[in-house]
């Protein structure tokens, strides 16, 4: 029952956070995934590393911070529970044409092809799919370590439309 309600809690909260406007917002993403990481890898006392290597305020279309929030937490969440890795690396960089943010362990590592209908996984391409993000990961059973990455242009736009007057930004 305490899990439930952990559960139910998270999940509302993550709710509340993704619906308000001032959130979406790349490095506000950031933050708060890394806040989840933090929490999540100190039950375990994996080392947890996070590094947002952005300058400036860059928007995200309304939905975008769920859905990657979900992708991420999801990532974590299978790190915690089957890699068994001592480092969890969190990051979020500019690169020329795009936007990444990575996350890596160095866990036992898996065979990416078995595991591509595990739910999980493909609820994470499928979240990917939904903000027009190319989602991939990188798994090495035999050497050890994962990598899950997310790359996505700068989305103005949503089928939404919703738009902030005040910063004259759409969302």
């Amino acid at each position: 029952m305490e899990d439930s309600a952990k559960y139910l809690y998270t999940g509302t909260r993550d709710f509340i956070w993704s619906i308000d406007p001032s959130n979406d917002e790349l490095s506000k993403l950031f933050l708060h995934i890394r806040d989840f990481g933090e929490k999540l890898f100190e039950e375990k006392k994996i080392n947890f590393r996070a590094h947002n290597e952005l300058h400036s305020s860059v928007p995200v279309p309304y939905g975008f911070s769920r859905e990657a929030n979900l992708i991420f937490k999801e990532a974590m969440t299978n790190a915690f529970n089957h890699s068994g890795a001592k480092n969890v690396n969190f990051s979020l960089r500019k690169k020329e044409d795009h936007f990444e943010f990575t996350l890596t362990d160095d866990g036992a590592g898996f065979e990416v092809d078995s595991l591509e209908r595990v739910s999980g996984l493909k609820n994470m391409r499928a979240r990917a799919k939904r903000i027009q993000s190319t989602y991939s990961i990188e798994s090495d059973a035999t050497k050890g370590g994962t990598t899950v990455r997310l790359l996505f242009q700068q989305l103005n736009q949503t089928k939404h439309g919703r738009r902030n007057k005040k910063k004259g930004l759409n969302h």
